[in-house]
């Protein structure tokens, strides 16, 4: 029985199911000390018939989130804020270093590696996807797994 409500409780901390959107595998990268700035990734999946426009992103650990997009100009990479994020019906959106992240803003403390934190998705409809998002360590390139 232990077991079963163990593998129930880490099935639930890598997938949530709200709003008509899946969430897999979240997980940022922990920040130095004095980082005013971090990132979090994620596997984003829409079940349904219609799109999902996330409108909105809320968390306690930066004073703003925003949905950015990494991309090469003229030799120079930049970051473009894509609002709103558009996740078409059947279709999955993977947020990854290098694409498509969650830009953290203004961090209220750093990011610490084993830590998480709440990242709240809201889409057009002002319907809530809570999201927990796993630290990994600085300059991880992929989901924190565990020990």
């Amino acid at each position: 029985m232990k077991n079963l409500v163990t593998g129930l409780a880490l099935l639930l901390m890598h997938l949530a199911c709200y709003a008509d959107v899946t969430v897999n595998d979240a997980w940022a990268r922990a920040t130095p000390s004095g980082a005013a700035m971090g990132a979090a990734y994620m596997e984003l999946t829409n079940p349904t018939s219609q799109p999902v426009h996330i409108v909105r992103l809320e968390t306690s650990v930066a004073k703003m989130s925003e949905v950015h997009e990494s991309m090469e100009h003229n030799g120079m990479m930049r970051m473009k804020h894509i609002d709103p994020l558009v996740i078409a019906s059947g279709e999955t959106v993977i947020l990854k270093p290098g694409g498509k992240h969650v830009m953290l803003m203004k961090l209220i403390k750093p990011l610490v590696d084993g830590e998480k934190f709440l990242l709240t998705l809201i889409d057009e409809n002002a319907e809530a996807v809570p999201v927990e998002v796993i630290v990994g360590s600085i300059g991880q390139m992929e989901m924190p797994r565990a020990p």
